[in-house]
């Protein structure tokens, strides 16, 4: 079972385009709202926003043994949560299943 250190947290908003939210699925955790409104969320080791367009991260699923580098537009996300000196609470030293 890998072991990966959680350092940030990527939530995407729910309004993307539907094609990329199908190529995304796999890659995230689904956070369903009340009012039927689906947010991604992604675990991720990296990110780099030195890019105008895009952030580059590093993510992983419960269900992969490996991470997965990603590279998503700046206008899909909705929040980032952490940091190298301040990781994601409640996620550090996460093992997946």
């Amino acid at each position: 079972m890998p072991e990966f250190d959680l350092v940030y947290s990527v939530v995407l908003r729910s309004d993307i385009p539907i094609m990329e939210r199908e190529l995304l699925r796999r890659y995230c955790h689904e956070i369903h709202g009340d009012d039927g409104t689906t947010l991604m969320h992604f675990l991720c080791t990296r990110i780099d926003l030195s890019h105008l367009i895009y952030i580059e991260m590093d993510t992983f699923s419960p269900k992969s043994e490996t991470t997965k580098t990603l590279r998503i537009p700046h206008t899909f996300v909705l929040m980032i949560d952490g940091g190298v000196k301040n990781p994601s609470i409640g996620f550090m030293n996460y093992i997946s299943p």
